[in-house]
């Protein structure tokens, strides 16, 4: 009778392993694409500009380099307005929110304050 018990209890966890496998390789397979679009925040003065790349160089506090990607889809602002990148300059401090790229983060939102000698 117990032979009988553990091989119907072997069965039956070998049927359950078999059902959830399928949904576990899903969320595996999600998972890392999801991880490598975690936003993160950026933030630093601004090194340089170039607009025509859609390109922005921040340094933070530790003296690290970020680069930026702006998308057409980025919201850039400054005092609560929108503004293009071509409004951002060197020296002003920005805040943005990004996603990682293999260029650097690309950003989804740029938050502008002036620099120091505004």
């Amino acid at each position: 009778m117990r032979k009988y018990s553990l091989a119907v209890l072997v069965i039956a966890s070998m049927a359950l392993l078999a059902l959830a496998s399928p949904s576990a390789r899903t969320q595996e397979a999600k998972d890392p694409q999801g991880s490598q679009k975690m936003s993160k925040v950026q933030s630093g003065e601004v090194v340089s500009v170039d607009a025509a790349k859609n390109d922005l160089v921040i340094k933070d506090a530790s003296g690290a380099e970020t680069h930026l990607t702006i998308a057409p889809s980025t919201k850039i602002t400054k005092g609560g307005k929108s503004i293009s990148l071509a409004d951002v300059k060197a020296g002003d401090t920005v805040t943005c929110e990004c996603e990682d790229s293999s260029g650097g983060c690309k950003a989804k939102s740029v938050t502008v304050s002036p620099g120091k000698t505004e």
